[in-house]
Protein backbone atom coordinates (compact mmCIF):
# COMPACT_ATOMS: atom_id res chain seq x y z
CA UNK A 1 0.00 0.00 0.00
CA UNK A 2 1.33 3.45 -0.92
CA UNK A 3 2.28 5.69 2.01
CA UNK A 4 0.27 8.82 1.19
CA UNK A 5 2.16 11.08 3.58
CA UNK A 6 5.48 10.04 2.09
CA UNK A 7 4.19 10.43 -1.46
CA UNK A 8 2.84 13.95 -0.90
CA UNK A 9 6.10 15.15 0.60
CA UNK A 10 8.16 13.47 -2.11
CA UNK A 11 6.10 15.16 -4.83
CA UNK A 12 6.48 18.59 -3.27
CA UNK A 13 10.22 18.15 -2.71
CA UNK A 14 11.03 16.71 -6.13
CA UNK A 15 9.25 19.18 -8.37
CA UNK A 16 10.03 22.82 -9.09
CA UNK A 17 7.05 23.67 -11.32
CA UNK A 18 3.33 23.72 -10.61
CA UNK A 19 0.03 24.62 -12.21
CA UNK A 20 -1.54 27.59 -10.46
CA UNK A 21 -5.31 28.06 -10.72
CA UNK A 22 -6.67 31.50 -9.81
CA UNK A 23 -10.04 33.25 -10.18
CA UNK A 24 -10.63 36.14 -12.61
CA UNK A 25 -13.22 38.26 -10.78
CA UNK A 26 -13.60 40.73 -13.66
CA UNK A 27 -14.49 37.80 -15.95
CA UNK A 28 -17.44 36.58 -13.88
CA UNK A 29 -15.20 34.53 -11.59
CA UNK A 30 -13.91 32.29 -14.35
CA UNK A 31 -10.85 30.12 -13.64
CA UNK A 32 -7.39 30.92 -14.98
CA UNK A 33 -4.51 28.41 -14.96
CA UNK A 34 -0.83 29.22 -15.39
CA UNK A 35 2.55 27.63 -14.78
CA UNK A 36 4.71 28.84 -11.90
CA UNK A 37 8.09 28.00 -10.37
CA UNK A 38 8.36 27.31 -6.65
CA UNK A 39 10.70 26.17 -3.92
CA UNK A 40 9.94 24.94 -0.42
CA UNK A 41 10.90 26.88 2.69
CA UNK A 42 12.37 25.01 5.66
CA UNK A 43 8.91 24.59 7.19
CA UNK A 44 7.59 22.97 4.00
CA UNK A 45 5.77 26.06 2.72
CA UNK A 46 5.65 26.60 -1.03
CA UNK A 47 7.25 29.90 -2.06
CA UNK A 48 6.42 31.53 -5.41
CA UNK A 49 7.95 34.57 -7.09
CA UNK A 50 5.33 36.35 -9.19
CA UNK A 51 5.31 39.43 -11.38
CA UNK A 52 2.83 42.17 -10.51
CA UNK A 53 1.98 42.37 -14.21
CA UNK A 54 1.07 38.68 -14.59
CA UNK A 55 -2.61 37.78 -14.83
CA UNK A 56 -2.38 35.29 -11.97
CA UNK A 57 -1.00 38.03 -9.68
CA UNK A 58 -3.74 40.44 -10.70
CA UNK A 59 -6.21 37.69 -9.84
CA UNK A 60 -4.80 36.84 -6.41
CA UNK A 61 -4.72 40.50 -5.37
CA UNK A 62 -8.51 40.35 -5.65
CA UNK A 63 -9.12 36.72 -4.64
CA UNK A 64 -6.16 35.15 -2.85
CA UNK A 65 -7.66 31.65 -2.77
CA UNK A 66 -5.91 29.38 -5.27
CA UNK A 67 -5.36 25.77 -6.23
CA UNK A 68 -1.86 24.45 -6.94
CA UNK A 69 -1.32 21.14 -8.75
CA UNK A 70 1.99 19.28 -8.73
CA UNK A 71 2.52 16.00 -10.58
CA UNK A 72 5.21 13.35 -10.68
CA UNK A 73 5.88 14.10 -14.34
CA UNK A 74 6.74 10.49 -15.08
CA UNK A 75 6.04 8.74 -18.36
CA UNK A 76 2.99 6.74 -17.35
CA UNK A 77 -0.66 6.80 -18.28
CA UNK A 78 -2.24 10.01 -17.07
CA UNK A 79 -4.71 8.18 -14.85
CA UNK A 80 -1.85 6.47 -13.01
CA UNK A 81 0.35 9.54 -12.58
CA UNK A 82 0.66 10.57 -8.91
CA UNK A 83 -0.37 14.18 -8.38
CA UNK A 84 -1.41 16.45 -5.60
CA UNK A 85 -3.70 19.49 -5.59
CA UNK A 86 -3.35 22.01 -2.80
CA UNK A 87 -6.12 24.37 -1.81
CA UNK A 88 -4.35 27.43 -0.49
CA UNK A 89 -4.27 31.15 0.10
CA UNK A 90 -1.33 33.10 -1.34
CA UNK A 91 0.13 35.61 1.10
CA UNK A 92 2.89 38.14 0.25
CA UNK A 93 6.20 37.74 2.10
CA UNK A 94 9.12 40.14 2.28
CA UNK A 95 12.11 39.53 0.00
CA UNK A 96 14.42 39.33 3.05
CA UNK A 97 12.21 36.83 4.90
CA UNK A 98 13.56 33.48 6.06
CA UNK A 99 10.91 31.92 3.82
CA UNK A 100 12.73 32.96 0.63
CA UNK A 101 16.29 31.87 1.50
CA UNK A 102 16.12 28.60 -0.43
CA UNK A 103 14.54 30.31 -3.44
CA UNK A 104 17.67 32.42 -3.88
CA UNK A 105 19.81 29.27 -3.55
CA UNK A 106 17.97 27.69 -6.45
CA UNK A 107 17.53 30.86 -8.50
CA UNK A 108 20.15 33.50 -7.63
CA UNK A 109 18.97 35.61 -10.57
CA UNK A 110 15.70 36.14 -8.68
CA UNK A 111 17.39 38.83 -6.60
CA UNK A 112 17.56 41.03 -9.68
CA UNK A 113 13.88 40.38 -10.43
CA UNK A 114 13.00 41.59 -6.94
CA UNK A 115 15.24 44.65 -6.83
CA UNK A 116 14.96 45.84 -10.44
CA UNK A 117 11.65 44.50 -11.71
CA UNK A 118 8.10 44.09 -10.41
CA UNK A 119 8.41 40.63 -8.84
CA UNK A 120 7.25 39.76 -5.32
CA UNK A 121 7.35 36.63 -3.18
CA UNK A 122 4.23 34.79 -2.05
CA UNK A 123 3.77 31.96 0.43
CA UNK A 124 1.07 29.37 -0.07
CA UNK A 125 -0.87 28.82 3.15
CA UNK A 126 -2.38 25.38 2.49
CA UNK A 127 -5.80 24.47 3.89
CA UNK A 128 -6.55 21.18 2.12
CA UNK A 129 -4.64 18.49 0.21
CA UNK A 130 -6.20 16.34 -2.52
CA UNK A 131 -3.98 13.42 -3.51
CA UNK A 132 -4.29 11.08 -6.48
CA UNK A 133 -1.73 8.37 -5.67
CA UNK A 134 -2.71 6.30 -8.70
CA UNK A 135 -5.78 5.12 -10.58
CA UNK A 136 -8.63 4.85 -8.07
CA UNK A 137 -6.37 5.78 -5.13
CA UNK A 138 -7.69 9.19 -4.10
CA UNK A 139 -7.65 10.83 -0.68
CA UNK A 140 -8.14 14.19 1.06
CA UNK A 141 -5.95 15.45 3.90
CA UNK A 142 -5.34 18.51 6.03
CA UNK A 143 -2.26 20.68 5.58
CA UNK A 144 -0.61 18.92 8.53
CA UNK A 145 0.46 16.18 6.13
CA UNK A 146 3.14 18.50 4.69
CA UNK A 147 6.34 18.17 6.70
CA UNK A 148 9.16 20.66 7.04
CA UNK A 149 12.83 19.91 6.44
CA UNK A 150 14.70 18.08 9.20
CA UNK A 151 17.67 20.38 8.49
CA UNK A 152 18.16 24.04 9.23
CA UNK A 153 18.93 26.30 6.29
CA UNK A 154 22.50 26.61 7.61
CA UNK A 155 22.86 22.80 7.77
CA UNK A 156 21.63 22.47 4.20
CA UNK A 157 23.97 25.20 2.92
CA UNK A 158 26.93 23.57 4.66
CA UNK A 159 26.16 20.22 2.99
CA UNK A 160 25.74 21.89 -0.40
CA UNK A 161 28.99 23.88 -0.13
CA UNK A 162 30.88 20.78 1.02
CA UNK A 163 29.64 18.68 -1.89
CA UNK A 164 30.25 21.37 -4.51
CA UNK A 165 33.75 22.24 -3.29
CA UNK A 166 35.09 18.83 -2.19
CA UNK A 167 33.07 16.24 -4.09
CA UNK A 168 32.45 17.62 -7.57
CA UNK A 169 33.47 14.22 -8.97
CA UNK A 170 30.62 12.56 -7.06
CA UNK A 171 28.13 15.08 -8.45
CA UNK A 172 29.38 14.34 -11.97
CA UNK A 173 28.97 10.63 -11.23
CA UNK A 174 25.35 11.11 -10.18
CA UNK A 175 24.69 12.84 -13.51
CA UNK A 176 26.60 10.27 -15.55
CA UNK A 177 24.59 7.39 -14.06
CA UNK A 178 21.35 8.77 -15.48
CA UNK A 179 22.82 10.20 -18.70
CA UNK A 180 22.53 13.87 -17.78
CA UNK A 181 24.90 15.56 -20.21
CA UNK A 182 27.03 18.55 -19.29
CA UNK A 183 29.77 20.38 -21.17
CA UNK A 184 33.43 19.56 -20.53
CA UNK A 185 34.00 23.00 -19.01
CA UNK A 186 30.75 22.95 -17.03
CA UNK A 187 30.51 21.62 -13.49
CA UNK A 188 27.06 20.44 -12.35
CA UNK A 189 26.23 21.93 -8.95
CA UNK A 190 24.09 20.73 -6.09
CA UNK A 191 21.60 23.46 -5.12
CA UNK A 192 19.21 21.91 -2.61
CA UNK A 193 18.90 18.95 -0.23
CA UNK A 194 15.78 17.65 1.50
CA UNK A 195 14.93 14.56 3.51
CA UNK A 196 13.81 12.91 0.27
CA UNK A 197 16.63 13.75 -2.13
CA UNK A 198 18.46 16.60 -3.80
CA UNK A 199 18.48 18.84 -6.85
CA UNK A 200 21.43 19.28 -9.20
CA UNK A 201 21.54 22.17 -11.65
CA UNK A 202 23.06 21.68 -15.10
CA UNK A 203 22.89 24.44 -17.71
CA UNK A 204 20.17 26.19 -15.66
CA UNK A 205 18.03 23.04 -15.60
CA UNK A 206 17.12 21.25 -12.38
CA UNK A 207 17.37 17.48 -12.00
CA UNK A 208 16.00 15.54 -9.04
CA UNK A 209 17.75 12.59 -7.36
CA UNK A 210 15.81 10.57 -4.79
CA UNK A 211 17.19 8.93 -1.66
CA UNK A 212 16.18 5.29 -1.18
CA UNK A 213 14.67 6.20 2.18
CA UNK A 214 14.09 9.60 3.79
CA UNK A 215 17.07 11.09 5.64
CA UNK A 216 16.27 12.59 9.02
CA UNK A 217 19.67 14.07 9.89
CA UNK A 218 22.88 15.32 8.31
CA UNK A 219 24.75 12.07 8.96
CA UNK A 220 22.13 9.99 7.14
CA UNK A 221 22.41 12.35 4.16
CA UNK A 222 26.17 11.82 4.11
CA UNK A 223 25.70 8.05 4.16
CA UNK A 224 23.12 8.22 1.36
CA UNK A 225 25.35 10.41 -0.83
CA UNK A 226 28.35 8.12 -0.30
CA UNK A 227 26.27 5.06 -1.19
CA UNK A 228 25.00 6.69 -4.36
CA UNK A 229 28.56 7.67 -5.35
CA UNK A 230 29.70 4.08 -4.98
CA UNK A 231 27.01 2.57 -7.19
Amino acid sequence: MIDHSLLVNQLLAASSHASLATIMREKENTPYVSMVVYTQAQDGSLILLLSDLAQHTINIKKIATVSIMISAGQQVQTADMPRVSLQATLMPVESNSDYVQRYYSYYPEAQQYVTKLDFRFYRASVSQIYLVAGFGDVAKYSADLIKGSPFTFEDEQHMIEHMNSDHSDAIQHYCDKVSIHYKANEQPILVGITAHGFHIKVDNKLYWFSFETPCENVNSVRQALVKMAQC
